[in-house]
């Protein structure tokens, strides 16, 4: 994991979300680019200020009015300790309260948009990922349709099978998405969806379980 990324996180302004969740945001001196972060623990704090288990997932953007080119530049990220790696012999299916961020900076996007609620319940006898998160309008959903679990590796994704698809508005894209389990019981996920058809639906997301939180 990035100490810069933990760095930027415990540094940042916390952005108030109601029950979205306590992200925060970092911006650089210069005000570009900006970087909005969740965080996901697990276990006992050290002494240094670290958990068992960390895992941040957000959306990085510079602002065009800085730096070139002249449109808004984003991206979407997530990073965590303790990957779980191989799973095989997990069985039974696990919800997690899942945490999304699309494209929230100031000046692009809002809260009321870019900040996305909901679950994904991942069924590790069949090895796949169902479930859906939305923003608090409604107008952007994302639902996840069978999305394969690798559990060899510890990650799931559509490039091994099934669907990801946005909503926005009434108009429907058709996306991909990609992540990982972390902890020893897979207790954490985080990944990211993007879809070629609608930039303003990539979202980076993060899901807890069990005696994981979002803090």
């Amino acid at each position: 994991m990035g100490v810069g990324i933990k760095m930027f996180y415990d540094t940042g302004s916390s952005i108030s979300t109601s029950a979205q969740g306590n992200f925060k945001l970092k911006k650089m001196p210069n005000g570009s680019p900006y970087w909005s972060i969740g965080r996901i623990v697990d276990g006992t704090k050290s002494a240094q200020g670290y958990y068992e288990n960390e895992v941040y997932f957000g959306s990085w953007v510079y602002d065009p009015a800085i730096y070139q080119p002249t449109t808004w530049d984003r991206a979407q990220f997530y990073t965590g300790m303790q990957g779980s790696g191989d799973i095989s012999t997990k069985n039974g299916t696990v919800v997690y309260d899942v945490r999304g961020i699309s494209n929230y900076v100031n000046g692009a996007g809002t809260q009321t948009d870019s900040f996305l609620i909901g679950s994904l319940s991942a069924n590790f006898t069949t090895s796949v990922l169902n479930g859906g998160i939305s923003n608090a309008s409604g107008n952007k959903q994302i639902a996840f349709v069978n999305v394969k679990i690798d559990k060899a590796s510890g990650s799931y994704g559509t490039a091994g099978g099934g669907l990801v698809i946005g909503v926005q508005g009434t108009t429907q894209y058709n996306g991909v998405t990609a992540g990982h389990f972390y902890g020893d019981q897979a207790q954490i996920l985080a990944g990211y969806a993007t879809f070629a058809g609608n930039a303003d639906l990539n979202t980076a997301y993060g899901g807890a379980s069990g005696s994981a939180k979002f803090e």
